[in-house]
């Protein structure tokens, strides 16, 4: 639930180093998720499932993990692993057109490369305008302004574009998870995690009074935000 901090307190020495490792020949794996326990699933539509988180003390995620395997968040246009920008993208993903079938985009994310592809952009939607236009905030990762690419662009978390086996969509107001499964995931026996910190390991000292000589090894580390 929490980083793990190592202080000035845990330096060791060049000879004999501060060392996290498993021990013997044990796998080791450290995550920073949470398990979402006791899910209700009720049948939503067209194979999509939902279930309330409830009682669960997880806070706001933006990945799900089932089984140990990251899903997709409900976007546009649909994952594509073979497609090298974005696994899928298209010139529509927030036009006018697109968006008005968007009951509340408010929280969506817009991915999108730079005009001449250096490097790339983030916006959260914010609402939208009287003109139709999506109102978004961001874009600020890259320090060569020109404005989105015409076409390498996509957006994601927008329930409307909850389509597809393997994605996701979570509900923050009313803390309901919708997830459409594979036709081979058994919903009632799968684990659901999601991420809930940033960091696994935290190195914490100064200038005046660093941490020294920490060798952190053979771990798996998995499941952070981003």
């Amino acid at each position: 639930a929490e980083p793990i901090i190592l202080t000035p307190a845990h330096s060791g020495t060049q000879k004999k180093p501060f060392t996290i490792r498993p021990y013997s020949e044990e796998q080791v794996t450290v995550k920073g998720s949470a398990v979402i326990k006791g899910l209700v699933w009720q049948e939503y539509r067209d194979g999509i499932m939902c279930a309330p988180i409830g009682d669960n003390t997880v806070g706001d995620f933006d990945q799900l993990f089932v089984n140990g395997q990251k899903q997709i968040r409900a976007r546009y246009p649909n994952y594509n692993p073979a497609v090298r920008h974005f696994n899928g993208y298209s010139p529509d993903a927030i036009s006018i057109e697109r968006n008005k079938h968007w009951k509340n985009p408010a929280g969506g994310i817009v991915h999108a490369m730079h005009r001449h592809e250096w490097g790339g952009y983030q916006y959260e939607i914010t609402g939208r305008g009287e003109d139709g236009e999506l109102t978004i905030k961001g874009g600020y990762q890259n320090n060569r302004q020109m404005g989105m690419h015409t076409d390498y662009r996509m957006v994601e978390n927008i329930f409307e574009e909850l389509d597809s086996p393997g994605e996701w969509y979570y509900n923050t107001a009313e803390r309901i998870l919708y997830y459409y499964p594979a036709p081979d995931t058994d919903i009632t026996t799968a684990l659901f995690e999601v991420p809930q910190t940033e960091s696994l390991f935290i190195l914490r000292g100064s200038e005046e009074c660093p941490v020294k000589f920490v060798e952190i090894s053979g771990l798996e580390l998995q499941h952070t935000l981003y």
